[in-house]
């Protein structure tokens, strides 16, 4: 909170799969320390959502928060019941996420890249043209 309060930046990413147990195991075993699976839900004007999310009790965010938080809903995903939106994510990029849990995740068009520069960068079109959004530089 206290990063986002100086700067609206990303800090976190949050992939959806549809088998977290089967990717958390593969996490742990590429090193790599996802959370635990939680159970949550929350009623909504177009019904009941319910999904399962890892977290880990100590709140830490691998990777700068390039190593996605993995949930896995339960029934109809909410963006089904979504307006369209006129903003759209050109390009998404996680630097710094070890090369056997990005073969894990297979995230399709999602970029990966090593070396120095922000934990993640999102590229979007707007109606009022191109937005980057980035974390901070690890």
């Amino acid at each position: 909170q206290a990063r986002i309060a100086q700067q609206p930046q990303l800090v976190h990413v949050v992939a959806r799969t549809e088998n977290l147990d089967m990717q958390r195991w593969g996490l742990v075993n590429a090193g790599q320390q996802p959370g635990l699976p939680i159970a949550a839900q929350r009623d909504t004007p177009q019904g009941l959502l319910s999904w399962q999310i890892l977290v880990r009790d100590d709140g830490v965010l691998p990777c700068g928060g390039a190593l996605p938080t993995l949930i896995q809903w339960a029934g109809l995903h909410p963006t089904a019941r979504m307006p369209a939106s006129p903003v759209a994510l050109k390009r998404l990029t996680l630097r710094g996420v070890p090369a056997q849990a990005q073969a894990l995740l297979s995230l399709r068009g999602v970029g990966f890249e090593t070396g120095a520069g922000p934990a993640l960068t999102a590229e979007l079109d707007t109606p009022r043209g191109p937005v980057t959004l980035c974390s901070e530089a690890q």
